[in-house]
Formats: structure tokens, C-alpha cells, sequence
């Protein structure tokens, strides 16, 4: 195991070889170890560029609070163009499949928040990853910002709690990370997202994202086509916390997502965003009026990252369509990170266990849909399932020479997978985590890869189980896809994404937008963060 610190330029090849643009002159390189399964990091990005930010700050001690602090905001964030998050909308129902089906019933006076007496299968919920996403995406530049300009310690995972017994509370004599007296602000980050209004939701849906995702984010964008439907599904968890869902309503077919998700947004509308015309970096306030040194963006390259949830199914709707934009080079030319939250749905296999798996149409559809754009990709989030359809045809293998692939595993975690240098050898050190015999034996029987296990973060809510689940995916991705755009090595933002998934299932719906929930997740990110180191050097 080693561990270098780099004053380099803004452009190096990392550990696995692959070109990387880094977001500051101190660049971290961390070794990988296949044998333990860990990475070691001697000082975080988050301590060393705080560290650096000492001097240029020691002109303002005079500064009142609240001066300081934004500040500091202003400091982090003035060099870098907006996060840019394309994602669906959906209007989730969510409830299990024994409760009967209650269709068409969109009054507000079923509606929760409006004092309806509804059950709760019938509250109307903003759901389909893209709001999610962009939470995800804000909420990792805020904590992010926190860690950098803060004083942490990253030997405690629960700074600011104790813990008592299976729940934890908030230690009164714990200062370090006491909560500013000023809201957090607005993050730069557009949510863009199409929505139909045939079925008339396109009034509650501006409404409601405003209320849930206004505060996080600068720019909400909805693509309206008043003559298609919002699509609308009956969304629950089975017990092994895979996502099962179906279509209400017809809104699935030509009159509503398979119509609507075709080349909206398109690049046009990703180009005319009012946030694209501001300053960032620049003298004359153009997108890509100047270049940034410090952030290692060029001229063209004004979208600090661009994440986008694509639906992968052969017979997906959209029809693939959903990702037009990235044909337009005008567009790519601005984008410095892209990252690909790529979306399919497993299916029940024949055999005795019903297990469920990624059908083969599906993995060879999403295979050709991702090659034409391997030249601009520099990231991809893809669930367990495909991961294991990809393990099985070779691409993921394929995938990591160029590419970091980060897989999600819910319940179990997540892991960066990495190309081995022996190029046709790969193992797996920790084959049997999470899987009963006859998936070893499965797996044994594939040809195998190497990665690194980032555990996952302590629930905080009183039984330690999540309250809702959905989303956490979502946030997780762009939140991954963002620190890493930022500079953060991707072990760091695997830590820190791991962190806003988990929070994100202490709630019912997304989480509020407070110091107490991004605190919440800086501390998260430490216990994650700490579980890695302490595994290495105990090892």
C-alpha cells in the first residue's frame, strides 16, 4: 500500500491509467490493495483543501458569521459551471400490491398535504429519480463546501451523536460541527425533466417541486407537451428491497412516456439554460468566455458535470430516444464530467427461486446504446443487476479499461470495480458477501472482476431500518458523480454518496432541506470513510 501527494498540473493518469481532469493543483493519489480490498488515505481531499483555504482566509477573521460563511461559499463554488441533472418525472403511488387500486383519483382532497383524510395509498408523490438525483447532487456540493471550509475530525464517525444502544443522539457538549445560524443556500445545480398535461398534474408538479427541491437546487426546468400524460405507476419494495412497480392509466404508451420521453429534454433546451448564461470564471459573463485554471475546465467546458438517468430495455420507453442530446457536439463541448445513471428493470428467471435478472435483450440494448457515447463518458452507476448482466457478457470488464463503473448493491453497499493490470485476469476478493451457496456458485461460474466494498452508513431512525427506500439510488449516483467532478478521489465520493443514500431512506419522501440533514450526512460520510481506513490498517 502507498499513498503520494502530487503538486501536479491539472491533468494526470490515475492508478488504473485512465486520463483524469482534477479540480485542484494538491492531487491525491491512493493505492488499491485487491488482496484486502481497501484503500488507504492518509489526508482526505476534504482536510487538505481546507488547509490551504487557512491563509487565503486569515484576511478575514474580522468578518462577522455570516460574512464568513458565505465567503467561503462563494470561495468553493465561483470557479465551477453548474450541475446539470437530466432525469424523469413520475408520479408514484406507493403501496403494495394487496391494497385494491385507486385510479384516476388526482383530487386534492386526497392529497396529504393539503388535510385530505385518504388513506396513504392514495397520496401522489413526485418520484421517477430526477428530483432525487438533483437533491443528491446539491446536497453533496453543500456538504462538500462544509468539509472543505470546517474543522472535522475524520478519526470519529459520530462526531456530533453518541450512541446509545441500537439508536444514536446528539451529544450537547459536542461543538465541532455546531449548526450555522443562517439556512444552507441554493446549490448550483438544474434539475431539467419532461412532463405531459393531459392528465392535468403539470400545475401540482411545478408546485411540489418547488416546495420539496426549490430550496436545494438554482434552477428547476420543466419540458411541458400539454397533449401527453405525466406518467403515473403503482410503485412498492419487495423484501429483498428491489424496486417493483406498474403503469396506471395507459400513461405508459404513445400518450404518455414512451411519446414524451423522446428527444426531451433536447440539447436546445439543455443550452438555454438561464444558469449557463452567468458568469462562471469568465469576464464577459458568455458560457466559456474565459478559462478556469484553478478547476482544470477549459473554455468550452462550462458544465462542471452532467448527470443523466437513461433507460437502457430493448423495448424501453422513449425508445432510446431519451438521450438525443448527447449526439450534439456543441453540447459535449461544454460538459466537463458525464456521468450515466443507466436504468432496466429484472425480470423473474425460470428457475426454482424465482431470481431476478436483467433479460438478455435488455443487456445487449443497453450495451449498444452506451457505445456511441464511450468518448465522452467518464462515469457510470449502474445497479446490481445489470452489473451482474454486464459481469456475465463481458462489458463490464470491457467497460473499466476506460471508464469508472461504480455498482450499487442497496442494502449491501456499493463497489468501484477496477481493470486489473494483468488486463486478462480478474478476481474478486469478497465473492460470498450478501449471497447464499447457490449464488457463490453462480458467480464462481462467471467470469469474475476486481473491485473495492464501500460499506454502507449507518440508519439513524429508531429501529435502524429504512422508512423508503426510493430514490436513495437516484441521490446516491448524482451525488457520486458529482463529488467526483469536484475533485474528490472516487473512493471519497463513494463515501460521501453512500452517506445521501442513507439519509435519504430516513425519510419518507426527499429530505428536508437544513443544516441538520447535511450534517447528518457529513457525519455519515466520516463513519463510511473511517470504516475503509480502520479496515486497512487493522488488516
Amino acid at each position: 500500500m502507498w499513498c503520494i501527494l502530487m503538486l501536479l498540473g491539472s491533468m494526470i493518469l490515475d492508478e488504473t491509467g485512465i486520463l483524469q481532469t482534477q479540480r485542484c493543483h494538491i492531487i491525491h493519489v491512493a493505492a488499491f490493495s485487491s488482496a484486502q480490498n481497501t484503500i488507504v488515505q492518509k489526508c482526505p481531499t476534504w482536510e487538505r483543501r481546507r488547509r490551504c483555504r487557512i491563509e487565503k482566509d486569515d484576511d478575514d477573521d474580522d468578518d462577522d458569521e455570516s460574512d464568513h460563511h458565505h465567503h467561503h461559499q462563494h470561495d468553493l463554488n465561483k470557479a465551477y459551471g453548474p450541475v446539470v441533472v437530466v432525469g424523469k418525472i413520475i408520479i408514484d403511488e406507493y403501496r403494495s400490491p394487496p391494497l385494491p387500486v385507486v385510479e384516476n383519483d388526482n383530487s386534492r382532497s386526497n392529497r396529504e398535504d393539503e388535510g385530505g383524510t385518504a388513506e396513504k395509498k392514495q397520496i401522489i408523490t413526485i418520484g421517477g429519480g430526477g428530483p432525487q438525483a438533483a437533491w443528491g447532487a446539491a446536497a453533496a456540493l453543500a456538504v462538500m463546501e462544509r468539509m472543505e471550509t470546517t474543522t472535522t475530525s475524520s478519526s470519529s464517525s459520530s462526531s456530533s451523536f453518541e450512541t446509545q444502544g441500537n439508536k444514536k443522539t446528539r451529544n450537547n457538549n459536542q461543538t465541532m460541527n455546531d449548526l450555522p445560524s443562517i439556512p444552507p443556500r441554493k446549490q448550483k445545480v438544474a434539475f431539467l425533466g419532461p412532463v405531459g398535461n393531459a392528465n392535468g398534474l403539470v400545475p401540482d408538479i411545478r408546485e411540489g417541486l418547488q416546495q420539496i427541491l426549490g430550496p436545494a437546487v438554482d434552477t428547476i426546468e420543466l419540458i411541458v407537451e400539454p397533449s401527453l400524460q405525466t406518467p403515473t405507476i403503482q410503485l412498492w419494495h419487495d423484501e429483498h428491497q428491489d424496486i417493483q412497480w406498474k403503469p396506471l392509466n395507459d400513461c405508459w404508451g404513445p400518450k404518455g412516456a414512451d411519446s414524451l420521453w423522446r428527444n426531451r429534454p433536447s440539447a436546445d433546451d439543455i443550452l438555454q439554460l438561464d444558469c449557463l448564461s452567468q458568469n462562471y470564471g469568465g469576464q464577459d459573463g458568455q458560457i466559456g468566455s474565459a478559462t478556469n485554471t484553478e478547476s482544470g475546465m477549459d473554455k468550452e467546458q462550462m458544465i462542471s458535470n452532467l448527470h443523466l438517468i437513461m433507460e437502457m430495455g430493448a423495448s424501453a420507453a422513449g425508445g432510446g430516444q431519451d438521450s438525443e442530446f448527447l449526439f450534439d457536439s456543441n453540447l459535449m463541448s461544454q460538459v466537463s464530467h458525464l456521468c450515466i445513471e443507466p436504468v432496466a428493470f429484472p425480470e423473474a428467471t425460470n428457475d426454482e427461486n424465482g431470481t431476478l435478472a436483467i433479460p438478455h435483450q435488455d443487456v445487449a440494448s443497453s450495451q449498444e446504446r452506451l457505445r456511441p457515447h464511450a468518448s465522452n463518458i467518464n462515469m457510470i452507476v449502474p445497479d446490481s443487476h445489470l452489473v451482474d448482466a454486464w459481469i456475465k457478457s463481458g462489458y463490464l470488464q470491457e467497460t473499466c479499461r476506460t471508464k469508472e463503473v461504480i455498482g450499487r448493491f442497496g442494502p449491501l453497499g456499493s463497489r468501484i470495480y477496477r481493470y486489473t493490470s494483468g488486463g486478462a485476469k480478474w478476481t474478486c476478493s469478497d465473492k460470498s458477501d450478501g449471497m447464499d451457496q447457490q449464488q457463490q456458485q453462480q458467480q464462481q461460474q462467471q467470469q469474475q472482476v476486481d473491485y473495492i466494498s464501500v460499506p454502507t452508513a449507518t440508519l439513524e431512525t429508531s429501529n435502524g431500518n429504512p422508512i423508503n427506500p426510493t430514490g436513495a439510488g437516484n441521490s446516491y449516483s448524482a451525488a457520486l458523480s458529482t463529488c467526483r467532478s469536484r475533485g474528490w478521489s472516487l473512493e471519497e465520493s463513494a463515501c460521501l454518496a453512500t452517506a445521501v443514500g442513507a439519509t435519504f431512506c430516513e425519510y419518507e419522501h426527499l429530505p428536508p432541506w437544513n443544516w441538520e440533514v447535511l450534517d447528518r450526512i457529513q457525519r455519515g460520510t466520516l463513519e463510511v470513510y473511517n470504516a475503509i481506513t480502520t479496515s486497512t490498517s487493522t488488516t
